[in-house]
């Protein structure tokens, strides 16, 4: 869960991240039809990930 600077809290489920200690990974998995992926959910997980460790978040779409 994420709070956005305009107020909005945005709820969501990280389908995959790992750490190595000084940065974090997350990533995304879509299927289906390409006009339903919405890129900007795996930017608020790894926005919510790096508020909640205080480190730096790459962010993948990995589409399937």
């Amino acid at each position: 869960m994420v709070r956005l600077r305009d107020g909005t809290l945005v709820e969501g489920r990280v389908g995959c991240a790992w750490t190595d200690g000084t940065s974090w990974t997350v990533v995304e998995y879509k299927t289906g039809r390409r006009e339903n992926r919405h890129p900007a959910q795996v930017q608020l997980y790894a926005l919510a990930l790096g508020r909640a460790t205080g480190l730096p978040v790459r962010g993948l779409l990995l589409e399937v």
